[in-house]
């Protein structure tokens, strides 16, 4: 009978949480029935970080263009967050540049499956707490090419062994702004591939084959900003539920 009745509170919780209903209180359904690893996170905040390409591959061209360990260029800065496959236009403003471009965007499959729900304490007490629900946030690797459009081949060959050098050194990069809580780090490793997939990578880009290096860039966490308030269950009303 008493198991009966805690079977069927569980099993209406679940369902009010498909319903925006979440629980004051931790719990951990993983011990007690096999509904899956679903809550284990219900005490966790996302940090509210909204973090974007633009600005992953702005800090590396901006650490390539440092006057003093940077690529050194009688040209200036000479790196660039562009698409390399434009070098053929006649157009072109990538000549004699060393161009960054993304070329995949892969998400980390390692920290999906997320929480859509998160707890902040209003006050202590007794403990009041205030539930949202949000979209988890999506944790991304990059990969990239960084490649030396110079005219001159010795002069390109050293950009990027300069370029190698400079992220040798600067693994781990970081992001800071006037809002603390939307600081981030990430890192940036070689990733090598295989000839024949260089070979297909350039055949995508145009075919001109140029001394590049292809980087992985993780992890990079975006995250909507929109937020659900979402009711508290206070009590359940045991005489409500029917126990054959």
């Amino acid at each position: 009978m008493v198991f009966s009745i805690l079977l069927n509170l569980i099993l209406i919780f679940f369902k009010n949480i498909g319903n925006n209903i979440y629980c004051k209180d931790r719990f951990d359904p993983s011990k007690y029935l096999s509904f899956g690893r679903g809550l284990l996170y219900v005490c966790t905040i996302i940090t509210k970080n909204k973090i974007m390409i633009k600005e992953v591959l702005t800090i590396l061209k901006n650490k390539l263009n440092d006057p003093l360990k940077g690529l050194m260029d009688d040209d200036g800065e000479i790196a660039v967050v562009d698409d390399i496959a434009k070098h053929d236009d006649d157009t072109s403003e990538l000549d004699n540049k060393v161009v960054i471009t993304l070329l995949n965007v892969e998400e980390e499959s390692t920290l999906k499956n997320k929480s859509w729900y998160t707890r902040k304490t209003i006050s202590g007490n007794p403990p009041v707490y205030d539930m949202k629900k949000q979209n988890p946030p999506a944790y991304l690797n990059l990969y990239l090419m960084i490649s030396a459009n110079r005219t001159a081949y010795d002069k390109a060959l050293t950009n990027i062994s300069k370029v190698i050098e400079i992220f040798q050194t600067n693994n781990v990069l970081e992001y800071v702004d006037s809002d603390v809580e939307k600081n981030f780090r990430f890192r940036i490793e070689l990733h090598p591939v295989p000839f024949d997939q260089l070979s297909y990578i350039w055949g995508l880009l145009g075919g001109k084959v140029m001394p590049s290096v292809l980087y992985k860039i993780s992890v990079i966490k975006i995250e909507a900003v929109d937020e659900v308030p979402v009711k508290l269950i206070d009590k359940v009303n045991i005489e409500s539920i029917k126990v054959d």
